[in-house]
């Protein structure tokens, strides 16, 4: 019989004396982690005691391995929603946090004489806290929920990120053997920002979509094979571009965790994750050498106080400058108190490429191992030690405090130009980032093989192909229609003072879009440059005044939408598993009356075009001699003595109210605006009330391909689109230019005609 292979009896020896430790360690109520490097320890070369690991490569290989799917985990509890939620917060606390931690590796580096890349390196690891231990920790302690949790657990979010980057620096700093080269370096993060935004984009397009099509014949077996070869699949990819195997396990996890079967993914996948990880954390454990912890004991003993000390006066700042309280802060601050997963593995890459000293490694991991025993005691340290600082605080402090937090919260609630700043600001670099994919596929691939077929008319065809190929990206960005529109026209009206940055910020979405088409034209077409910019002005007006290309680029983007939002909707569904439309929670109505210098008299519905500019459709109008108009058409005139009542979401009031100020729009409050629901509940007393209809839009339905200004609906049907459930998604008030596609449920507002106008059409 064949002798058993090495690789295996190094792996069954490691996972029994680590079953053993972690058993002992749970025994005597500490961090599993802890078991697992004390279990490297023993199994290492440096513990002559009980028999040790064969091969240390082979161990390597299973530590490889582990880091992969350690990172793939992490990314399955990442979430962009919670990132949207707290990410002011944590990117500010995080300011606080890496600057002075990184300052402070630096400074303590330097007194122990280390030489420059390790102080660096130290600087760096001691800026990221391990999300691991944290969430362990709170399970533990069952403060899962608290609000300062959700802040810390952002922080990390944001730390994880800064840890993917920081592996991107290594490994470029590695290929510069050490140095830093601002080209190559500015090379690197323009690759990484490429190559996540559009990873990001078209995973979260495609991988949702794939297991909804593939859903049915998933098992849990099958689940988790086609898992793993997703993570391993875009592991590869990234490593083929020249980025790191976690940058592309962590991604995937990522895209996986918007997904509707993101909870079944991290269920199923846990027992794989503990194994490898569990293999990862020996392998740390093996790092560690007696002689050099002798040797550098007072260096660990150090950098454990910095680590304490830094973190919590670091963080209580951050988070404090972030908006929190004195108290938030703290309970932040006392549970960041350690280093964990990414220092590990910045160290472990650190070494591979000789970027730093042998001895940093072991000391990074003696750090981790204290520190890590001591987070569950600050963490139930943190109450009594902000009673203690409250009650020696000064009272001018402590005003002071109070005082600027007051200020922040109330300045959350005019957020306006922030959220209209991250949401501009996030498409024009994904849009950027679609053109600048889209030029290197047809300037290098497409035209050159195009113009050895044809000549010059394969590059004229290229060119056609070209434009056509990026028409749809250039007519949203020429456009800015959706909740960009919204938010434009909320601060437009809100002060006079907004209009010129926000026309500047218009025409730079504009300028750009025409010089995307202008690279292209005059790197293909065999013209010269003049005319390539005379013909890209003319492509930018031909674009924007077809509206094929506009409806295109909606269907692709409202199902992106559906995707990245498929996890939290599974929050809002039913018994059965509808969704359920908050209309009735989230519309307002209110009558306005017209004064008799309103800018409103003489004009038409559609000249003012309340919808577009204005948030809020009109939803009746009442004439001054009694007659009442519901569902005015565009050609209603408004009249002297007019009173509206307007319909709109809470968004869309605020937005309306700032037109009506700031526009002189001439409209007095007549009604205080209520709900939707209390005012169809009054409306039931009135001989013909207003009704909310629910509409499955059939495949081969007239109104399929259309957008919703254009399928007639208000003028045919006599109703409003208050509504669209589009899967398992709602689109709460949708745009008139989202494009109806087929099984579409429509919520649609209006009166017995309109009901019986879908009876007839069979649509109820």
């Amino acid at each position: 019989m064949e002798g058993l292979n090495p690789l295996l009896i190094d792996l069954a020896l490691i996972l029994i004396v680590a079953g053993v430790t972690t058993v002992l360690f749970k025994k005597l109520n500490q961090p599993i982690v802890l078991g697992y490097v004390v279990a490297g320890f023993l199994t290492g070369p440096n513990f002559k005691y009980i028999p040790t690991v064969m091969d240390n490569a082979d161990v390597k290989l299973w530590s490889e391995i582990g880091v992969i799917f350690l990172m793939f985990a992490i990314g399955l509890e990442f979430s962009f929603a919670k990132l949207k939620k707290v990410g002011v917060t944590a990117a500010i606390a995080l300011f606080f946090i890496v600057t002075g931690m990184v300052g402070l590796g630096y400074l303590c580096g330097t007194l122990l004489g280390w030489k420059t890349m390790d102080c660096v390196f130290l600087g760096g690891m001691l800026s990221m806290s391990s999300t691991a231990i944290i969430v362990k920790a709170f399970d533990d302690l069952k403060l899962k929920g608290l609000p300062f949790t959700d802040v810390c657990l952002g922080i990390l979010i944001v730390e994880d990120i800064l840890g993917i980057i920081m592996l991107v620096l290594v490994s470029t700093m590695g290929q510069t053997q050490g140095k830093i080269d601002p080209n190559v370096l500015l090379t690197s993060i323009t690759r990484l920002v490429i190559f996540l935004t559009f990873c990001f984009v078209a995973g979260v397009w495609f991988i949702p979509t794939l297991f909804q099509k593939i859903g049915k014949l998933l098992s849990d077996e099958t689940l988790l094979v086609f898992s793993l070869g997703l993570c391993l699949g875009m592991v590869w990819l990234a490593v083929y571009l020249g980025f790191s195997s976690a940058l592309g396990a962590f991604l995937m996890g990522s895209l996986l965790a918007e997904t509707h079967d993101a909870d079944k993914i991290e269920e199923i996948i846990q027992p794989v994750k503990n194994l490898f990880s569990a293999v990862f954390f020996v392998s740390v454990g093996m790092m560690v050498d007696p002689q050099i912890l002798v040797q550098y004991l007072v260096p660990v003993l150090c950098i454990v106080c910095v680590v304490i000390g830094g973190q919590i006066i670091f963080a209580t700042c951050g988070v404090i400058a972030s908006g929190h309280n004195l108290k938030t802060a703290m309970l932040c601050a006392f549970s960041l108190t350690q280093i964990g997963e990414f220092s590990f593995i910045v160290a472990e890459q650190g070494s591979h490429y000789a970027l730093t000293s042998d001895f940093l490694y072991p000391i990074i991991v003696a750090v981790s191992v204290i520190t890590t025993f001591t987070t569950p005691f600050f963490v139930k340290l943190a109450e009594p030690a902000h009673a203690l600082l409250e009650k020696h605080l000064p009272e001018k402090i402590k005003k002071l405090l109070v005082r600027y937090t007051e200020r922040e919260e109330k300045s959350a609630y005019d957020s306006a130009w922030q959220d209209f700043l991250v949401n501009y600001c996030t498409r024009l670099l994904v849009y950027s980032v679609l053109l600048v994919i889209a030029s290197i596929l047809t300037c290098i691939y497409l035209a050159p093989f195009l113009a050895n077929m044809y000549g010059t008319i394969g590059e004229w065809a290229a060119g056609a192909i070209a434009t056509l190929i990026i028409a749809p990206i250039l007519a949203k960005m020429l456009h800015m229609s959706g909740q960009l529109r919204s938010q434009y026209s909320t601060l437009y009206f809100k002060k006079r003072v907004n209009r010129i940055p926000l026309e500047a910020l218009r025409l730079l979405r504009i300028f750009i879009a025409w010089v995307a088409i202008y690279t292209i034209l005059e790197a293909i077409l065999p013209i010269e440059s003049i005319y390539a910019k005379v013909l890209s002005v003319l492509a930018c007006v031909g674009i924007y005044q077809c509206d094929t290309f506009l409806n295109y680029f909606n269907r692709l983007e409202a199902g992106f939408l559906v995707n990245l939002n498929q996890k939290h909707v599974k929050q809002h569904l039913d018994e059965n598993g509808e969704a359920l439309f908050p209309f009735d929670e989230d519309f307002k109505t209110g009558v306005y009356a017209l004064e008799d210098a309103s800018m409103l008299i003489g004009k038409t519905l559609l000249e003012v075009n309340f919808g577009k500019y204005y948030g809020c459709n009109v939803l009746r109008v009442f004439r001054a001699d009694g007659e009442v108009i519901d569902m005015p058409a565009g050609k209603t005139k408004f009249e002297t003595g007019d009173s509206i009542r307007v319909v709109g979401d809470s968004q869309q009031y605020v937005q309306f109210q700032a037109a009506n100020v700031h526009d002189r729009l001439g409209l007095c409050v007549k009604e205080e605006p209520i709900s939707l629901k209390d005012y169809m509940l009054e409306m039931e007393q009135e001989d013909d009330p207003f009704y909310a209809s629910l509409v499955v839009v059939p495949k081969n339905y007239e109104w399929v391909g259309k957008t919703i200004k254009t399928s007639n609906i208000k003028t045919e049907i006599n109703a409003l689109v208050i509504g669209l459930q589009r899967g398992k998604y709602t689109f709460s008030n949708p745009n008139l230019d989202m494009v109806i596609q087929g099984k579409d449920a429509l919520w649609l507002l209006g009166k017995e005609d309109s009901c019986n106008i879908l009876t007839d059409r069979k649509l109820l």
